[in-house]
């Protein structure tokens, strides 16, 4: 079966291979930094993470999508997108400076924030660009892509947090994060500038592997 993809489509692949793969270095390992590195910190204080990803993210993201919606044209939401993935990246610099709770929640806020921005402007350009007849292929070829890369990344970053500690992860995790804004700015001088007539449904980018 050919599957046509054009330059934006594939960028944003790759883009979301790269971002979900550095997260999934640390993704199932959270609850052991959590616990064994944050003072004060328990499995409670891991509970309150996921409630406060989800309630940031969820109170954020519709308002975020109807903000790029109202502008014709693909540039703003562009422009959220890469601040989006900013933030993240500098989510994963910030891991290293945190020392106790109340840190700990603040930079999970900005993290679901930036994921937020993220979430709402990729899926909306990538909703511009992938063939309309085949809209399920492409949205499971990103949930495939985002899984495989999840599962390869658990594993290695087991085997990096047991053998150099969870510091180089966090580096890694930024790096990988910066390498995806990278990726997807490659893409900038073929957005859209006019979006069609009738408009175009912001679908929905929902990654399984968003934890904390």
């Amino acid at each position: 079966m050919k599957i046509d993809i054009d330059k934006v489509t594939r960028n944003f692949l790759f883009g979301d291979l790269l971002l979900f793969g550095g997260w999934g270095l640390l993704s199932p390992l959270m609850p052991v930094f959590v616990v064994e590195h944050i003072t004060g910190a328990s499995i409670v204080t891991v509970g309150m993470l996921s409630a406060i990803y989800w309630t940031v993210r969820s109170l954020t993201q519709v308002p975020v999508a109807l903000m790029i919606d109202k502008k014709k044209g693909e540039k703003d939401d562009f422009y959220v997108l890469i601040t989006g993935i900013l933030m993240v990246s500098a989510s994963a610099f910030w891991l290293n400076f945190i020392t106790n709770v109340n840190q700990l929640f603040v930079y999970q806020a900005f993290y679901a924030l930036g994921m937020s921005f993220y979430a709402a402007a990729w899926s909306g350009i990538f909703s511009h660009h992938i063939n309309k007849e085949r809209s399920a292929l492409y949205w499971s070829l990103d949930n495939t892509t985002i899984g495989i890369a999840t599962a390869i990344s658990a594993a290695i970053g087991g085997v990096l947090v047991q053998t150099y500690g969870f510091h180089i992860v966090f580096n890694f995790i930024g790096i990988f994060s910066l390498a995806s804004a990278a990726v997807i700015t490659m893409t900038a001088d073929i957005i859209h500038i006019h979006r069609t007539k009738e408009g175009q449904a912001l679908a929905d980018h929902s990654p399984k592997t968003i934890t904390q």
